[in-house]
């Protein structure tokens, strides 16, 4: 699931042995988004690589309270004083190619978002080209953005891929977040969601279900459905109540309970073919929807 060129860029630029990252698809033009984790346990001299320039944002968020380092942001300095907590962030314009000082332990979240992504899911929405972000206070508090990096740091951490669907519906709700709070924008007429058509469904069901072991984007899916990925996000919670890949993985359920009532393959064969990645990861979703294991409910199964 993590991109191992990111990765390596950030390493490099950081000075780091390893910066887990991964990359949302979430519209045409590409990912466009990366969620990323800094973390400095070792301070040095001097500073981060200069990055090239390029027409992204970078948001900062400390996981750690600790002295912010020294950013150089174009051609000014900038010298962060006191402690920087969880909770503040940092908005950095990558046309200025920002670098930091390594001489001060730091653990930070990064999410990486080009100017083309946050403009296509603007049009799609009816509004124009973003233009740029602002930030009214360097290092105010965003509870949100917060939260929302917090429900990512486990799968930057896992040592198994993790559903695409998650990362890219915690992507939308960043990008979203991010055009509500630090973009300029005159929103147009939104297209009002109507759900999807029953026809639309059915190509969804078919196209999951013949290879359950597939780990589908959401693009994937809005293409199956003629539509932009924002736009099919947010028609589908319309029509099922829940996001794709809560959908995703009830269908998996669905598909693992019908292989378990028929006896024919032990319960680690099952997991792969359903698209979990171990036994121990359907136990644990099948345990938090069914209260037992998966054991446990063919056995109850048969004393039926």
């Amino acid at each position: 699931m993590a991109h191992s060129s990111v990765e390596q860029i950030l390493s490099d630029r950081f000075q780091l042995p390893h910066a887990p990252t991964i990359e949302a698809r979430i519209t045409s033009s590409g990912p466009g988004i990366a969620l990323s984790r800094i973390r400095n346990d070792k301070p040095k001299l001097g500073h981060s690589i200069i990055p090239p320039e390029e027409e992204a944002f970078v948001f900062k968020l400390p996981l750690v309270a600790a002295t912010y380092p020294d950013l150089q942001y174009g051609n000014r300095k900038l010298v962060a004083s006191g402690i920087r907590r969880p909770g503040q962030v940092f908005l950095l314009d990558m046309t200025e190619r920002p670098v930091i000082g390594l001489h001060n332990k730091f653990d930070h979240f990064r999410i990486y978002v080009s100017a083309q992504t946050l403009d296509e899911l603007s049009y799609e929405q009816g509004g124009r080209h973003v233009g740029g972000l602002l930030q009214q206070e360097f290092g105010s508090c965003d509870p949100i953005m917060f939260h929302l990096a917090k429900s990512v740091l486990p799968a930057l951490e896992a040592q198994h891929p993790v559903a695409q669907a998650f990362i890219d519906h915690v992507a939308l709700a960043c990008c979203a977040h991010i055009m509500n709070r630090y973009a300029n924008l005159c929103v147009g007429r939104r297209h009002r969601h109507r759900g999807l058509a029953a026809w639309q469904m059915l190509r969804i069901r078919s196209f999951v279900e013949a290879d359950l072991s597939a780990n589908p984007a959401i693009a994937d899916l809005a293409l199956q459905c003629g539509l932009s990925t924002s736009y099919f996000f947010d028609a589908f919670k319309k029509t099922n109540g829940i996001s794709p890949h809560q959908w995703i993985l009830n269908v998996r359920i669905e598909r693992a309970k019908a292989l378990l009532m028929k006896g024919e393959k032990n319960i680690s064969e099952i997991s792969l073919e359903c698209g979990f990645f171990d036994q121990s990861h359907l136990a644990r979703v099948f345990l938090r929807r069914e209260k037992c294991n998966p054991g446990e409910w063919r056995r109850r199964m048969r004393i039926r």
